[in-house]
């Protein structure tokens, strides 16, 4: 008995069933990953940013930049946005060297001291202010820091 060419090729059903199964299968467990990755992604971002952002501010003051020290001025608003600033304080600056800084809609900021700047002095880039600068979610409790000590070490 003879098969034809027509029946050696394709897939049997029970096959079809076998990959779509697995398919269902992998999908099913990666959208939670995916998910708490959409929550995740935007903190990560921003604390690299952030952190980015105090580090530049010290290097520019410890280097002497324009004769000036540097910081960063955070509105804790409804904005959510950080300035680098250069001058001794963010009232004082010069504002034709601001860099704004805004984060995700969903980001909160807060930081740990009081007052919403950090200044890092002229030469020795040393912080005003140490604590912690808080980024969270406002979807849920997933959040990150960045965070300075009194030797200007800029940890996230």
């Amino acid at each position: 008995m003879k098969i034809s060419k027509k029946q050696k090729h394709g897939f049997t059903l029970m096959e079809i069933l076998i990959v779509i199964g697995i398919f269902v299968i992998v999908s099913a467990l990666s959208i939670p990953l995916y998910s708490n990755w959409q929550i995740t992604a935007p903190i990560d971002i921003a604390v690299n940013e952030l952190a980015g952002l105090c580090k530049l501010a010290q290097a520019r003051s410890q280097a002497g930049l324009n004769n000036s020290a540097h910081g960063i001025y955070f509105l804790l608003s409804d904005e959510d946005k950080a300035v680098l600033y250069q001058g001794e304080s963010y009232a004082l600056r010069n504002q034709d060297f601001d860099y704004q800084t805004s984060f995700d809609s969903s980001l909160l900021l807060s930081t740990s001291w009081d007052g919403n700047e950090i200044n890092f002095s002229l030469g020795l880039g040393m912080p005003s202010a140490t604590g912690t600068i808080i980024i969270s979610h406002s979807a849920n409790n997933e959040s990150g820091e960045v965070s300075i000590n009194n030797l200007g070490i800029i940890q996230q």
